[in-house]
């Protein structure tokens, strides 16, 4: 299969990268690298935001008790970047330029590494003035003599980063968007998308999802079925795990039909699927919401277990629990958390999304780089906590930069 040739192709590169990216950190003088706040960026008390910013950050103002922000250049689609009493100074010293050790004993180096690989930060190694993942990753490389670099394991996802590290694109959103729609279903036979769509619909007719109650077309989200649990509350205080379902447009009806079966014994607060032909061609048209980790594995486990036989179109950048991708699982950022702008509730994929189109963004811009635009999307998520060979999360604190 195509896929699976381009990813062994790419693993066998990201080895030879990694040989390179050693020999590339072992060039490196004793010194540490000097530490900037990337231009892109610029450090603001909250004291002296303007009147517009004061009214639309003042949740985050007095709820996470921040003493000022990273704001970013309007010209970008960037996020803003809230800055705690205790972080405050090492920023003020990170603008007019310190070294890594500073930061790292004020910040920690987990926090210091994902700056760098959202691109808040640019370090000086004496090889370049360096944003994104390959400062971080050249001082690991340094200090544990060894270098690793990320692939995922299921090709399509592999195949989804490798294609949009080829794309000419300059522009971050455009990017994040392409690769986000990344294995939409095409929609060439319109007779066979008319024909799972009514049958779609008939299956979901009258008391289909029973202990579901069928919500009233959102204007915010129409493209979507949405359907609330009567027993279990669908707020999310910590986040929503995620399962996906991703079956052949053909093959929809049929699953749909096992998942109304299933539904008693799987204690989803809210599934959704997608309304129309263009919902029914997105690889991820049907999702589950859970508000503990737990209730997603077990709900995927039955799952895949009852969907057997049925084809699949698989969801990038999830994390498999069938081979072929027909199931899979993931958590949106909670919503009313610690999150700003676009982080603040954001959807898994879209998150995913971002992080890697930063990643390739920012391999792009200066001469000599020493990651691909691959390898730094890829690194770029794993420093934000985010295993992309498995997407799974590292840590409870992946959505915080």
């Amino acid at each position: 299969m195509e896929c699976e040739s381009t990813l062994s192709v790419e693993s066998g590169q990201a080895e030879a990268a990694a040989r390179a990216l050693l020999a590339k950190a072992l060039e490196l003088t004793g010194a540490p690298p000097r530490v900037k706040i990337h231009p892109s960026y610029r450090l603001c008390a909250a004291t002296a935001l303007n009147q517009e910013l004061r009214v639309s950050l003042h949740s985050a103002i007095s709820s996470l008790g921040v003493a000022g922000f990273l704001l970013p250049d309007p010209r970008y689609s960037l996020s803003i970047v809230p800055v705690s009493q205790q972080e405050f100074a090492a920023f003020e010293r990170a603008a007019a330029g310190c070294i890594w050790d500073e930061l790292a004993t004020e910040l920690g180096e987990q926090r210091l590494e994902r700056l760098f690989a959202t691109g808040v930060l640019t370090g000086d190694l004496g090889l370049g003035a360096w944003s994104g993942p390959v400062v971080p990753v050249l001082m690991r490389a340094k200090r544990d003599g060894s270098a690793t670099l990320p692939v995922p394991t299921d090709p399509l996802s592999g195949r989804a980063v490798f294609h949009g590290a080829r794309l000419p694109i300059r522009n971050q959103t455009v990017l994040a968007a392409r690769l986000y729609l990344f294995n939409h279903a095409g929609v060439s036979a319109r007779g066979a998308l008319d024909a799972a769509a009514r049958e779609t619909d008939r299956v979901l007719s009258s008391d289909a999802a029973p202990g579901y109650d069928e919500l009233p077309q959102s204007r915010s989200n129409p493209g979507w079925r949405f359907f609330r649990n009567r027993r279990i509350a669908g707020e999310q205080g910590s986040g929503s795990y995620k399962v996906y379902i991703s079956p052949s447009v053909a093959d929809l009806p049929r699953a749909v039909s096992e998942l109304l079966e299933l539904l008693p014994a799987v204690p989803a607060h809210t599934w959704k699927i997608g309304r129309g032909h263009f919902g029914i061609t997105r690889c991820d048209k049907v999702c589950l919401y859970f508000h503990e980790k737990h209730e997603m594995q077990s709900a995927a486990r039955l799952l895949a277990g009852r969907l057997q036989g049925i084809s699949a179109q698989g969801v990038p950048f999830t994390a498999c629990a069938t081979q072929d991708g027909l199931v899979s699982c993931g958590a949106d950022a909670p919503r009313g958390g610690s999150g700003l702008g676009e982080e603040q509730g954001l959807s898994w994929r879209a998150w995913v999304a971002e992080k890697l189109a930063r990643g390739m963004y920012l391999s792009r811009t200066p001469e000599r780089y020493p990651l691909s635009a691959a390898q730094s999307a890829l690194w770029s998520v794993r420093l934000c906590g985010v295993e992309p060979s498995t997407w799974e999360v590292l840590d409870r604190d992946f959505w915080r930069h």
